[in-house]
């Protein structure tokens, strides 16, 4: 079992459930949320649009998970403003920019320009998340890593838990994955990113090919095997399936290793589509009972990130030698 840092356990702790599971509202979407929002009629979406719909998603749904999981911006700075963030539910703030730059088959992920960890840690986050698109094989694999290596380090310097998010794609563009490639892709990934020094949280997508093969054996050996290739707790994320879908994955790769899920789109897509008093009740109704059974399920199957981490043992005057933030962003 590794030894966390203080503030990096206490984050951890602020993010999960008295159970140690890591169950997370993930509403840091921005280009998809904009089509999401379009399919209500609406041609123009405005930026006040998509913080507006962030805050009824997380002041209707943020009771229900361990953390909040949103982008600096058009999220996380305004629904504090808005006093609109549930008092005990953790934060997670997305540090990368949306989308990627590069090639389909070569893609180059970043930072968000004006945002850094240190700026997270100033505002108060109990998290931060970033989000690469990875292939081993690519061009681009070895900055990516950097990045992440650079990002970790950060992470290190403000005490702060990186939950970090990988996901993959072919590096043949005219030739998609393969449900056998994309699987040892998907391990391969989990693997060489989870080896990086500071990251303390694997946010993954789904090993096996759901459509093509529905086989629960096979379900079952490729999170197995995603358990094994990770270093750290590992949690699921959703990739805007339907839900029902999304809850059975859930409970294979919690009974198969698992700390948890993220459950983004996949909970609360229906609600785009949707206005006012309508969006409000199919919210309050249809997307808190899938939160309540995704938490119950993650409660009762994951492996409690506290089994892969303890605290530091601590002296009365552990405080002196804890080092201040001297980093300014």
């Amino acid at each position: 079992m590794k030894t966390l840092s203080l503030g990096k356990f206490h984050g951890l702790q602020r993010c999960s459930s008295e159970a140690g599971a890591l169950v997370i509202l993930s509403v840091d979407h921005r280009n998809s949320l904009r089509t999401l929002l379009k399919s209500g009629g609406t041609d123009s979406i405005s930026d006040n649009h998509l913080t507006s719909f962030k805050e009824v998603v997380v002041k209707t749904l943020g009771n229900e998970v361990g953390s909040i999981l949103l982008d600096p911006q058009y999220g996380a700075g305004h629904l504090i403003a808005r006093s609109s963030l549930p008092k005990c539910t953790g934060l997670i703030v997305a540090l990368e920019a949306s989308g990627y730059s590069g090639s389909n088959d070569n893609r180059i992920s970043q930072v968000l320009a004006g945002w850094s960890v240190a700026k997270a840690a100033r505002l108060g986050v109990d998290a931060v998340k970033l989000l690469v698109y990875y292939h081993p094989e690519a061009d681009s694999a070895p900055s990516i890593e950097s990045l992440i290596d650079s990002v970790a380090q950060e992470c290190q310097t403000m005490d702060l838990p990186l939950f970090l998010t990988a996901l993959t794609y072919s590096v043949d563009s005219d030739t998609p994955l393969s449900p056998n490639h994309r699987r040892e892709t998907i391990l391969e990934t989990a693997r060489i990113l989870t080896t990086i020094q500071g990251v303390d949280v694997y946010m993954s997508e789904f090993p096996a090919e759901v459509k093509t093969d529905p086989d629960p054996l096979e379900w079952e050996s490729a999170c197995a095997a995603l358990s094994h290739a990770s270093r750290v707790p590992w949690l699921l994320i959703s990739s805007a399936v339907d839900f029902d879908v999304f809850l059975r994955m859930t409970e294979v790769a919690c009974r198969q290793g698992a700390s948890g899920a993220a459950a983004g789109r996949a909970a609360w897509q229906e609600a785009a589509a949707l206005s006012g008093e309508k969006q409000r009740t199919y919210l309050h109704k249809t997307c808190r009972s899938r939160l309540s059974q995704l938490a119950m399920t993650c409660d009762s199957a994951a492996i409690p990130w506290m089994e892969f981490y303890k605290a530091p043992e601590l002296p009365a005057d552990w405080y002196r030698n804890y080092p201040g933030i001297s980093n300014n962003g």
